[in-house]
């Protein structure tokens, strides 16, 4: 299990799916939305790592079927955006450094 701050690590296996899990992944992904539309890009895509190491445990031990595949669709979503962030980040920090002239 990875560490994820303000989640207990020490709850059994089935309790992953459990609302504790749900709320902090659905807290952290609120989170890294408001930091994403304030166009603070780099704390938006920390924080939808975190949201998305939740996310994908919750998903592997749920066992409703039609919850998972909500599940899947949200989990995408949080990814492309991250993916998006991660390559805008990367461009900003390799383009040329406009000089004063």
């Amino acid at each position: 299990l990875k560490c994820v701050p303000g989640v207990p690590v020490t709850q059994p296996r089935e309790a992953m799916s459990s609302p504790n899990y749900m709320n902090k992944a659905i807290e952290l992904s609120k989170l890294a939305a408001s930091l994403d539309e304030q166009g603070r890009y780099r704390e938006a895509l920390d924080q939808y790592k975190l949201a998305l190491d939740i996310w994908q445990m919750v998903y592997r031990w749920e066992k409703n079927d039609a919850l998972k595949q909500r599940l899947q669709v949200q989990i995408e979503g949080y990814v492309n955006r991250a993916e998006q962030l991660k390559n805008h980040l990367a461009e900003q920090k390799n383009a040329p450094v406009e000089q004063p002239t």
